[in-house]
C-alpha cells in the first residue's frame, strides 16, 4: 500500500505525522483555520461565552488550555495573532479543514482496500467532551478532495482551535474489499454458537 499526503507549499506541517515516530499508530491532524473567520464571529463567540460564564460558570479553552483573561480585546488579539481559528460552542458541531489531501494506492493487494480513519484525541474527548462526530470518520481511496474533520462539543465549555492546533488523529488501515465476498442463499453455512440467534444487545454488555 502506498500513501501520499498533499499540502499547499509552506503548509507541509499539516500532513499527518505521529508525535512519536516509530511508536505511535495515530498521527496528529491539525486545524487549518487560516483566514476562515471574521472578527464579528469572534466577538459573538466571546460574548456568548461571557453570558454562559455568568449564568453557568462556563470556561473558555483555547487549544485545550483555559483562557484566564476576562478581556474581549485580549481574546481578539490572541485570535488575530494565531492567523485564524475555529470556534466551537457547547452542544455545537463544526467542520474544520485539516489542510491536506490524501492519495492511497492499494498496490498489488487485489482483495484489500486502503482506508484512512479519523478519530478523537484522547485528551479532548476525556477532559473536554470534544469528539470527532462520526468517529471513526472514514476516508476512502476514491476521495480526492481536502480532508475535513467534524467536531462536536458535548461539554459545557467554549472551545477555540487556532490555526495549526491538534484536533484529531488519523489511522491508516487495510480492509477487505467487500465487493469480492460471495453471496449464498443456503443457511447451512452457519454453525451452532453460544449466542446463536441472540439479537443486538443480547450479550448484556
Amino acid at each position: 500500500m502506498n500513501v501520499t499526503f498533499y499540502t499547499l507549499p509552506g503548509d507541509e506541517k499539516f500532513a499527518p505525522r505521529p508525535s512519536h515516530p516509530g511508536e505511535d499508530a495515530g498521527a496528529d491532524i491539525r486545524a487549518y483555520a487560516k483566514d476562515t473567520y471574521n472578527r464579528s464571529d469572534a466577538v459573538d463567540f466571546f460574548r456568548d461565552f461571557e453570558s454562559c460564564a455568568l449564568k453557568y460558570g462556563a470556561r473558555l479553552y483555547i487549544d485545550g488550555e483555559v483562557f484566564t483573561s476576562e478581556s474581549e480585546n485580549d481574546f481578539l488579539d490572541l485570535v488575530d495573532k494565531s492567523n485564524g481559528a475555529a470556534f466551537l460552542l457547547p452542544g455545537d458541531t463544526i467542520k474544520v479543514s485539516a489542510g491536506f489531501k490524501i492519495h492511497m494506492d492499494r498496490g498489488d493487494m487485489s482483495n484489500l482496500l486502503p482506508v484512512y480513519k479519523i478519530v478523537s484525541r484522547s485528551g479532548l474527548a476525556c477532559n473536554h467532551s470534544v469528539i470527532v462526530t462520526n468517529s471513526p470518520g472514514i476516508i476512502d481511496s476514491g476521495y480526492q478532495d481536502w480532508v475535513k474533520v467534524s467536531l462536536t462539543n458535548n461539554g459545557d465549555n467554549h472551545h477555540v482551535f487556532t490555526h495549526g492546533s491538534r484536533i484529531a488523529q488519523g489511522l491508516c488501515e487495510l480492509v477487505y474489499d467487500q465487493s469480492t465476498f460471495p453471496v449464498v442463499t443456503d443457511p447451512s453455512i452457519f454453525s451452532t454458537t453460544s449466542r446463536g440467534q441472540g439479537g443486538f444487545g443480547s450479550t448484556k454488555i
